[in-house]
């Protein structure tokens, strides 16, 4: 009798070992994969074209801005000639420095500045130099200008999307 129990209690602990590992087994294999597909994503390719675009929500009077856009030079070649859904503010302008670059834009004249629901305010397109993970390239330093010349520094809820063209 001592036995059979010991032995039921045997087979039912090696039974549980084989359903925990299975388990395991469907995890390692499953449960991430959509945390790979997102990282797959954000991988640019060797001559890949990189589009950074930077929008923002509720845009009241802005005249101006300025933004430092963070990314590893090794990695990224800034192709230049920024485009920007904002009509209104046709003055952009950049400046290359090691590992970031520095944008702005501005409006000329005596007039009101640009107010939108939801804006592209502008979009970069890099080459890759070799491959790597975009999340790398990123924005900070927001700051605007309105129209009555109030200067607002460390905007924050601009958002940054990034497409990856192969090529």
């Amino acid at each position: 009798m001592k036995n059979k129990k010991r032995r039921s209690i045997i087979i039912s602990i090696a039974v549980l070992a084989v359903v925990l590992a299975g388990v395991g087994v469907y995890f390692a294999a499953f449960a991430n994969r959509d945390t790979m597909d997102q990282e797959f994503a954000h991988t640019a390719r060797e001559g890949d074209l990189v589009f950074f675009t930077v929008s923002a929500a509720d845009l009241v009077d802005m005249y101006g801005y300025e933004a430092r856009v963070i990314y590893d030079d090794e990695y990224l070649l800034f192709e230049g000639n920024p485009k920007s859904e904002i009509h209104d503010i046709s003055m952009i302008f950049y400046n290359e420095f090691d590992n970031y670059l520095l944008i702005g834009a501005t409006m000329i004249g005596d007039r009101s500045g640009y107010s939108s629901e939801q804006s592209n305010v502008f979009t970069l397109m890099f080459r890759a130099l070799k491959d790597f993970d975009t999340q790398g390239l990123t924005i900070g330093n927001i700051s605007i200008v309105k129209s009555d010349l109030e200067y607002m520094q460390d905007i924050e809820g601009w958002k940054t999307s990034i497409e990856i063209r192969p090529q």
